[in-house]
């Protein structure tokens, strides 16, 4: 297995935090963020070529809040961003232009998400897990969680055995859900 290393951009005095990984559009998409002069967290996302040169940087002050978690659909041509502060979804092209962004009372907290074959979105948050029509145009919860349950922290989608994996907030569990193909098809299209 070739390794390569990735050109960092250098930030003396400051922490530097990486969070979500994901690929978008030939590249490995980063989130990150640190500290500014002003005692305050900025957020940017990278994008690194497979050779590991920095592509290009996402200022995220103006469109998201916290954007830890990243995620892209099969075709790596659209990311999907967690905002936690903000309590959205962002769906992102390659040039960096926000295509939609979802938002819900049922969704607090998103973290961990992933996407399916078909391009719907799973979003982990404190209530459970969100299922988000690829369009951004229906949803439904598809995991609730009880009142005395602590909240889900990722949730990763298997397109190959087209089942999730959860894990909750402490990481120290696995729960595995198998799709029935038609199932899954009928209650989308509804």
């Amino acid at each position: 297995m070739k390794s390569k290393k990735l050109s960092m951009p250098i930030m003396a005095h400051n922490q530097v935090l990486y969070f979500g990984l994901a690929m978008l559009d030939r590249c490995l998409a980063i989130s990150v963020t640190y500290n500014t002069i002003f005692e305050s967290r900025a957020w940017l996302i990278q994008l690194f070529t497979r050779c590991g040169k920095l592509k290009r940087q996402i200022i995220c002050k103006d469109l998201f809040q916290k954007p830890e978690y990243l995620a892209s659909n099969a075709e790596e041509d659209i990311l999907y961003i967690s905002d936690g502060v903000a309590n959205a979804v962002h769906a992102m092209n390659p040039r960096g232009c926000v295509l939609f962004t979802f938002t819900s009372d049922t969704m607090y907290a998103p973290r961990g998400l992933s996407v399916d074959l078909d391009g719907h979105i799973y979003v982990a948050c404190d209530q459970g897990v969100i299922q988000i029509h690829k369009d951004c145009g229906k949803n439904r919860m598809l995991l609730r969680l009880l009142d005395n349950q602590t909240g889900i922290e990722t949730v990763f989608f298997d397109r190959k055995l087209n089942c999730i994996v959860i894990f909750g907030k402490n990481c120290s569990q696995a729960s595995v859900f198998k799709f029935a193909d038609q199932l899954k098809k009928q209650e989308l299209e509804e």
